[in-house]
């Protein structure tokens, strides 16, 4: 037997159950059928383990992804041919699945549109350059006296226009400095009737 098939006894929700070498392969088989015989569209949305990624489709785009929590540190080589291989098209997750070191600085990780990094072993904040997505949030590697240096470096980065699509980053880290932040930054009191915020707050 491949695999069999329950119902959840509350929702009626189909529980597929398959043999340990096709648990992976074939759920993402099955979700490609579905998407060619209903016509859906073929955005995946997964939670797995980083260190389990082998029979990973090459060809499925993958929505959004989560990564299992784990205590264990993985080589950031295993997380960089992870995103070679992986398609992901809006959002790559991680609570508290750590690394061994940074993720490399020409790894497709920085392309990925939206990315929330709750651990702080993953970048270093002269990485954050490298980011060409949308939004995002890291927690560095960095110690205090250099993060004000490289974030002063990301700002002028940005104000040069060097990423268009950013729209937020926020960049946590050991307590630092802003002595020197905006070193070598024009900086004037924001007037909000020549920069309309964008956001809006319910209470106003």
């Amino acid at each position: 037997m491949i695999f069999s098939v329950s119902f959840h006894s509350l929702s009626g929700i189909p529980i597929l159950y398959f043999e340990k070498d096709l648990m992976k392969k074939l759920p993402m088989e099955l979700h490609k059928h579905c998407v060619e015989v209903f016509r859906t569209t073929p955005g995946l949305e997964m939670i797995m383990n980083l260190n389990d990624s082998s029979d990973l489709d090459e060809s499925q785009p993958i929505k959004d992804l989560y990564l299992h929590d784990s205590y264990e540190k993985v080589d950031p080589r295993i997380a960089d041919e992870f995103f070679e291989k992986a398609n992901i098209q809006n959002c790559f997750s991680v609570v508290s699945q750590k690394l061994e070191g940074a993720v490399s600085d020409d790894s497709k990780f920085w392309n990925i549109p939206n990315i929330l990094i709750y651990s702080h072993n993953w970048v270093f904040a002269h990485q954050l350059v490298r980011f060409t997505g949308k939004n995002a949030y890291f927690f560095t590697k960095d110690y205090p006296c250099v993060i004000t240096q490289d974030m002063n470096a990301f700002l002028k980065h940005w104000l040069n226009g060097n990423n268009t699509n950013l729209e937020i980053m926020m960049a946590g880290g050991y307590r630092g400095s802003m002595d020197g932040l905006f070193n070598g930054i024009k900086m004037r009191r924001w007037d909000p009737r020549r920069r309309p915020a964008r956001y809006v707050s319910n209470g106003s």
